[in-house]
């Protein structure tokens, strides 16, 4: 652009600034992104954990910054019921999403989860199913998110496997 036309345009910031957006604000929000600028690029898995747990935030959606931490080449791990939180956490420079992201997961049934995990890892979906009693619309929900993937069964044959489901007649 022309020199005249940047000087005139800088012209009209400047004056509009002068008023528009109180200093304090202004040195505040400055701050505020430098420290997750920096947050961002010494603790990028931390920085992106930290704002998955915080959702909603209502202007990044859990995709989007699922999205940008594997572009930043952190890896982004599914829910398993044998490690996950309820929380997503950090391991190994890692994402692990967190229970909480299971939908229709509540959070007493979250707490069911990690109460019976932390007696004994579970060995099998009946043996999820009897320890937790969880009801099928919840096994089911953890099915389709993959938590139960870790055991090396398809989802397909967990999901056509109703006789082990002890919890099938529990709360639906």
């Amino acid at each position: 652009m022309p020199p005249a036309t940047a000087e005139l345009v800088f012209d009209q910031l400047r004056g509009f600034g002068s008023y528009s957006f109180a200093k304090s604000h202004a040195v505040a929000f400055a701050v505020l992104v430098y420290q997750s600028a920096w947050l961002k690029r010494y603790h990028c898995a931390a920085f992106y954990t930290a704002l998955l747990n915080n959702q909603p935030m209502g202007f990044w959606t859990p995709a989007i910054l699922v999205n940008e931490a594997r572009r930043q080449g952190i890896a982004v791990l599914s829910v398993d019921v044998a490690v996950s939180q309820e929380k997503c956490t950090v391991a190994a420079g890692r994402i692990r999403l967190g229970l909480g992201y299971v939908k229709g997961l509540s959070q007493a049934q979250m707490d069911a989860i990690l109460v019976r995990r932390e007696a004994a890892p579970f060995a099998d979906l009946a043996d999820f199913c009897r320890r937790t009693e969880l009801g099928r619309k919840a096994v089911e929900a953890l099915i389709v998110a993959g938590a139960q993937d870790g055991w090396g069964i398809a989802r397909r044959r967990c999901w056509g496997n109703r006789r082990c489901w002890v919890c099938q007649q529990a709360s639906m």
